[in-house]
């Protein structure tokens, strides 16, 4: 790809509290959580954030590339910059399966 991708912000999971799940797809599914602390990690957050998860199925049959090309994905995400585009804040990775952050509102 020929895409400017960002670097991630590690997010750690103690650092959100879930509130509602708000939809699921075969992809996996999209919750709102409310963060606690996470001001201090990312200047200029929100209470609420969104939280993608990824499907357990699919967790177990990605391969190490399926995991790089998904982050990769997030990365280029992240990069994207637009008053129309909710943008990814950061990710959860520390624990299994990986957590995608996106600004909510």
């Amino acid at each position: 790809y020929n895409c400017k991708e960002a670097e991630l912000v590690p997010i750690p999971r103690y650092s959100l509290a879930p509130l509602e799940k708000l939809g699921s797809c075969h992809a996996g599914e999209i919750s709102l959580y409310e963060t606690e602390g996470l001001e201090d990690i990312i200047p200029g957050v929100g209470r609420l954030v969104v939280v993608r998860t990824p499907n357990s199925e699919r967790v177990k049959s990605h391969t190490a590339t399926g995991s790089m090309e998904s982050l990769r994905e997030v990365r280029f995400l992240a990069g994207l910059s637009d008053a129309n585009i909710c943008r990814v804040l950061g990710v959860c990775t520390a624990e299994q399966p990986p957590w995608t952050i996106i600004e909510y509102g």
